[in-house]
């Protein structure tokens, strides 16, 4: 699997934050949705593949 990272961290805070919008709209984060900071990955902005469940109605963005 290719993985590459955002290409700011402003990007980076951008998605961090979908990530929240989603839990607070009631969205159950299964696995994933942080910053990655695992060896050579930490100096980058890296987030894990968030893979929420019980999405409800809190729209498109989130799909």
């Amino acid at each position: 699997m290719d993985i590459s990272a955002l290409i700011s961290e402003a990007h980076l805070n951008k998605v961090m934050g979908y990530v929240e919008a989603a839990k607070q709209a009631g969205a159950h984060l299964l696995c994933g949705g942080e910053r990655v900071t695992d060896d050579d990955l930490a100096k980058d902005n890296f987030v894990a593949p968030a893979v929420f469940v019980a999405l409800g109605n809190i729209g498109a963005p989130y799909e």
